[in-house]
């Protein structure tokens, strides 16, 4: 009996490890006790065993079970294969990162010998209580009174926003440390033992966080970047630096997130919701007015990426036509109300804004795309000057209003003066314009001053070896006594000796301007009503986001972003061309997201490791040749058959939590994502057949394909890797070469298929009911789409739909393997071949209704029968849920 019971504890250990939940809060202090309390024996080897880094975002209970099997199967041989060892002779401690800021999973995995079948157990999950898990075995065949082992935790579901650390307010309460139970109970019974209740924070405290980052994030990103695609040194720096010229934007009008409009119309197979922005319009942009529409801007703002701004020379002036005087400098003494918007060029997108500014005090306030996100600058009775950006996030089902507090300062002249426009000491006249779009009954002259801005090479914001020329140009209005002053555009151009004129350029363009009083309340603004969340932190920019747009010179935090980056992805530059050309790119995408955080939509973007690439650099991550047609099979079910199973559809659903999805992979720089997506779906099938998931083989596909018209690394249409599967089958991922990302050496013959297919279904295009009828009674689909849109690329994580990403296009791959519901809105689980570094750990959720980046034109799957399946290895996982695909 006792050895029996000793094999059970055994065998529980090597299939879940021993899992504790760390608060950091009490790290230092409970990480000697318990080590020595999982295992008193390996403790010494613990402590010596060099960690596996393998941090993953969990979205589930269920999904313990499929996290610790590919622990075990990938990440621990592969670093053990490094190291030299094997996986069976080495204790292996594996630290998992949380999504929240303060918490640590620690898992160990012990391998044992194996026992025989009827003493095996069986992992059962379940959710106690709401933000709790509890992990228990239940043995099949075991001696009465076996004792188990408990593990509750505070794993959050996608939904919960963990509360923050406790450490730097002792008045706020954070969560409690872990808890560990032993109970005895019969086989089969759950234990009876309670979770502990998690301390929430008093209502009215205000949870503030300190902005310095833990170390647990920086590792984060360090986890992230080393899983992230590589990209080595370019080979010629000229050739780069011809595209990086060349790369002209797209919509330099437009915001850098378009959120969608729903409008319903009635078909006559279901309802189908659209976008009220046709596909036709798509290419077009906004005119000055902020209307979307053709507009001559656009044409301008591209080619003022290659050529220098206008220079208006020395006129007469317009009103008596004489040789201009220099007037005064201009001076702003009234207050304003300014309609305006911000235009970048080179980073491709406009940000319409509303500024008021009270002339007396210097306080103001800026609302960014149409309020979603507010600039404070308020004047306290102390005499100092504070200030607050506060920015809607949708990103979960509620919205969250977020603040950003710098402490008070004393005021300066500059804290007094107009926040969009600079320091006008150094600027000089240069004659008088006349502006057509400005009536001249509203003004009698319009004044062009200069400022002109240069430093040595390497100095005011410069690579090194790089001399930077900042041309800044105002345009004013004068009114008749000669003192009061109108904005109306202030524009800079960036010359570079290394990139050409005009690298880098932003306009202002003040549409309206009103001369007004206001009110006190204008600049008002009471934290502990109007934010959710503080944070406190001592760089300007975050909290005056257009305080950089203002600068004579660039902004020094672009150095460190650049220092930052590099190590974070490991970024070695060929030269100090390539690391120029870096630089500039890095400035434009970090001022992309920054605008498209503040558009308040449902998605939030970030600085990954895309964001120091061209467009034509991104085109090998792509990988569907749309030139192609598809010829297979119908869908199965009409358009009656999916009203009546519309009605026993979940509203939510997730391949993963059942276990038939594989981990994100890595296509890396190979137009192979047709291949990745295509095998998921296969693997997907092969699960939902037989209940077992077995990895399979892309390099197969790349390496054979082309016996059945596939392209290796080059874009290919997805039937050509189901013909490829349907007459030669699959091997497992672990049996066949590994992938290279690059066409080697067919091998196929010698390795035996787990699996063919008998064929591939085309699923009714723009349905979204097929769609979801596709996934749930079928498995995971393959969905094409447009992949090349700035905010799919710099998605960071949530709800994401932009009308900006086209509709007509199939340029990517990616797999749906579920659905999920946001604000009473369908997305579609998505994942993607980009790495863990992209996205939600390589996942994106994707909206529906809209037809997003056209998901629902074209999708497909597999279709596996059961003498389709060959063999099934033996290390394959079986299902962590039940399998039901029948209706």
């Amino acid at each position: 009996m006792r050895n029996v019971r000793g094999r059970m504890l055994a065998v529980a250990f090597c299939l879940l490890g021993a899992v504790h939940l760390i608060s950091t809060a009490s790290l230092k202090e409970n990480e000697q006790r318990h080590r020595q309390h999982l295992d008193p024996v390996h403790h010494q080897q613990h402590q010596e065993t060099p960690v596996l880094d393998v941090q993953r975002r969990t979205r589930g209970v269920e999904q313990w079970l499929s996290l610790i099997s590919e622990i075990a199967r990938v990440g621990a041989k592969s670093e053990l294969s490094r190291s030299g060892n094997t996986f069976n002779n080495i204790f292996l401690p594996s630290p998992i990162k949380l999504d929240g800021q303060n918490t640590t999973l620690q898992l160990v995995l012990i391998p044992v010998p194996g026992v025989p079948s009827q003493y095996r157990q069986s992992l059962q999950f379940d959710t106690l209580a709401p933000n709790f898990a509890s992990v228990f075995t239940t043995p099949n065949v075991s001696p009465p009174n076996i004792e188990q082992s408990v593990i509750t935790s505070n794993v959050h579901t996608p939904y919960y926003i963990p509360p923050q650390s406790s450490t730097q307010d002792p008045n706020i309460r954070g969560p409690t440390s872990h808890h560990v139970y032993q109970s005895t109970s019969s086989p089969g019974r759950k234990p009876t033992t309670q979770p502990p209740q998690v301390d929430k924070y008093e209502v009215n405290q205000l949870p503030v966080v300190n902005v310095k980052k833990t170390q647990e994030s920086v590792s984060n990103d360090q986890r992230r970047a080393q899983n992230s695609l590589i990209f080595l040194p370019v080979e010629d720096s000229q050739q780069l630096l011809m595209q990086f010229r060349a790369q002209l934007p797209r919509t330099p009008s437009w915001p850098p997130i378009v959120i969608e409009p729903l409008v319903v119309n009635a078909t006559d197979d279901e309802v189908v919701e659209v976008s009220e922005i046709g596909e036709e319009q798509q290419s077009t942009s906004s005119n000055e007015n902020g209307q979307y529409g053709p507009s001559e801007s656009t044409k301008n703002c591209r080619s003022a990426c290659q050529e220098s701004s206008s220079n208006y020379g020395t006129g007469p002036d317009p009103v008596s036509g004489e040789a201009p005087p220099s007037p005064p400098l201009p001076r702003f003494e009234r207050s304003i109300m300014v309609e305006a918007i911000l235009s970048v060029p080179r980073a491709d997108y406009s940000e319409p804004y509303t500024l008021w500014w009270d002339a007396a005090s210097g306080a103001s306030r800026i609302e960014h795309h149409g309020g979603t996100a507010s600039s404070y600058r308020i004047m306290r009775l102390d005499g100092r000057v504070q200030s607050v950006h506060v920015r809607l996030d949708r990103t979960g089902e509620s919205d969250v209003r977020r603040c950003t507090l710098l402490e008070p300062r004393r005021v300066t002249l500059a804290e007094r003066a107009i926040p969009v426009l600079p320091d006008l000491s150094g600027f000089k006249f240069a004659g008088y314009i006349e502006v057509k779009s400005i009536p001249k009954v509203m003004l009698s002259r319009v004044e062009r001053w200069v400022n002109t801005v240069s430093a040595p090479a390497g100095a005011s914001g410069a690579s090194r070896g790089e001399v930077l020329t900042y041309r800044h140009e105002l345009l004013v209005a004068r009114a008749q006594d000669n003192l009061t002053t109108t904005p109306l555009r202030y524009a800079v151009a960036v010359d570079s000796s290394v990139l050409g004129v005009n690298c880098d350029s932003y306009i202002h363009r003040f549409l309206k301007v009103y001369t007004r009083n206001h009110d006190s309340s204008t600049f008002s603004f009471d934290i502990a009503d109007a934010c959710d969340h503080l944070k406190k932190i001592d760089e300007m920019e975050l909290v005056e986001p257009f305080r950089e747009f203002t600068k004579l010179q660039r902004d020094p935090k672009y150095d460190d972003m650049l220092t930052r980056f590099k190590r974070q992805n490991n970024r070695q530059y060929a030269d100090d061309l390539e690391e120029t050309i870096r630089k500039n790119i890095l400035i434009q995408s970090s001022r992309f997201m920054s605008s498209g955080n503040r558009k308040g939509s449902s998605l939030e973007l970030g600085m990954n490791f895309l964001a120091d690439r061209l467009r034509d650099e991104m085109k090998p991550l792509y990988g569907i040749d749309p030139s192609v047609s598809s010829d297979g099979d119908m869908f199965p079910h009409s358009k009656e058959e999916l009203r009546r199973m519309s009605s026993r559809l979940p509203q939510k659903f997730d391949w993963r939590e059942r276990g038939g999805v594989t981990h994100v992979r890595n296509q890396s720089l190979c137009s192979s994502c047709w291949a990745f997506t295509v095998v998921g779906a296969v693997e997907g099938a092969l699960f939902a057949r037989t209940g077992r998931l077995v990895p399979l083989s892309e390099q197969v596909l790349l390496d054979c394909g082309h016996r059945s018209g596939a392209k290796g690394c080059g874009p290919t249409w997805p039937r050509f890797a189901y013909d490829y599967i349907r007459d030669n089958g699959l091997p497992a991922l672990d049996e066949y070469s590994p992938y290279v990302a690059k066409v080697q050496e067919c091998n196929a013959d010698r390795v035996a298929p787990v699996t063919r297919i008998s064929s591939h279904v085309n699923v009714t295009s723009k349905n979204l009911l097929a769609l979801k009828v596709a996934i749930r009674k079928h498995g995971p689909t393959v969905v094409l789409m447009d992949g090349d849109t700035s905010s799919l690329q710099l998605y960071k994580k949530g709800f994401y739909h932009d009308a900006k990403c086209k509709k007509n296009s199939s340029s990517h791959a990616m797999l749906a393997v579920g659905w999920t519901v946001h604000r009473g809105e369908t997305y579609f689980i998505l994942k993607n071949s980009w790495s863990v570094g992209w996205g939600e750990e390589g996942y994106i959720y994707m909206r529906g209704a809209t037809n997003t980046c056209g998901l629902l034109r074209l999708p497909s799957y597999p279709v596996l029968q059961r003498n389709n399946v060959l063999r099934i290895p033996s290390s394959a996982r079986s299902a962590v849920a039940p399998v039901k695909t029948s209706e």
